[in-house]
């Protein structure tokens, strides 16, 4: 990878929003399987590690909404959100 490339990751169990993340050019985006996610040989490579919100927090019985999306689905929506942040879609 280029020096000035960062590895951005995402996963479930990220405290980062990817609302609040400033994407710049040669950003590197990293999504996991659907089951498992990334590896934590992986997640070590990366700047941030970064959620995508999903619907339905923890409930009474202390189990999950959304377990995960798909990672077709998920990889469209971070493609979409960081092009969108860097001016890509004018």
């Amino acid at each position: 990878l280029p020096k000035q490339s960062r590895i951005i990751g995402f996963s479930r169990s990220s405290k980062i929003n990817i609302d609040s993340v400033k994407f710049i050019k040669g950003d590197v985006l990293m999504l996991g399987r659907e089951d498992t996610g990334i590896p934590d040989e992986y997640k070590a490579r990366c700047a941030h590690m970064v959620s995508i919100p999903m619907p339905g927090g923890v409930d009474q019985f202390n189990k999950l909404g959304v377990r995960s999306l798909n990672l077709a689905s998920a990889a469209a929506i971070v493609a979409y959100e960081a092009s969108s942040k860097l001016g890509l879609l004018k």
